[in-house]
């Protein structure tokens, strides 16, 4: 009997923090992007970062299965090396399109932004769209 209320309570638990998501049922998401230390914005700099590896996101399988599209925005500081770094979904259709395209776009490449021929740590911000009519 504990192990079933304990159970229960840790699915509720789980539920509620939005790691688990109920079967198609889509649920949007909002977030402020928050970042530590230095960077400019892309209109502050000379050249603006450029990606030159990209990674498409896995759809997730629930979604293509009930063929249910989405979108999801992220927003991530490019570091002077090309590294994308603290990749933040702040805007989603529903959390698995944002957890897809996190684990993408950490996984990109670019040319870092410069300004006065300096290499430099840039904010950038990405949409994808999922959808089955590609």
């Amino acid at each position: 009997m504990r192990r079933n209320i304990l159970l229960v309570a840790t699915c509720i638990l789980l539920t509620a923090s939005g790691c688990v998501t109920s079967t198609h049922s889509p649920r949007a998401v909002r977030a402020e992007a928050k970042f530590i230390g230095e960077y400019f914005e892309t209109k502050q700099v000379d050249v603006a970062a450029k990606p030159i590896k990209r990674v498409q996101p896995k759809y997730p399988q629930e979604f293509r299965n009930a063929g249910i599209g989405g979108y999801a925005v992220v927003e991530f500081i490019v570091n002077s090396r090309g590294m994308p770094k603290d990749v933040q979904c702040v805007e989603a259709s529903d959390q698995e399109f944002g957890n897809a395209t996190v684990a993408a776009v950490a996984q990109w490449r670019f040319t870092p932004a410069e300004k006065a021929g300096q290499q430099v740590a840039s904010r950038m911000q990405q949409r994808m769209d999922f959808s089955l009519n590609r």
